[in-house]
């Protein structure tokens, strides 16, 4: 659970940055650390907390939200660049 509020810190950061490649390429890092420490879990319970016929559709939610998530931090990082 803490995944998801570093890679909302270091998300935020990102426009603070912006005159320093190294630091956007460090925010860019910590938002991507932040996110798989975040997602890495959720699939790992994917088998214990949905039946074996609901596995299918429960993955593929979960990458249809990663995916999600992903364009929105593309779009919404281009939008503060």
């Amino acid at each position: 659970m803490l995944g998801a509020p570093i890679a909302g810190l270091f998300f935020i950061l990102v426009p603070f940055v912006r005159e320093n490649f190294i630091l956007i390429a460090l925010a860019l890092l910590g938002t991507n650390i932040g996110m798989a420490l975040f997602r890495s879990p959720t699939i790992a319970y994917l088998g214990d907390l949905f039946d074996p016929a609901d596995r299918s559709t429960a993955n593929g939610v979960i990458n249809l939200m990663g995916v999600l998530g992903g364009a929105v931090a593309l779009f919404g990082g281009g939008a503060l660049y």
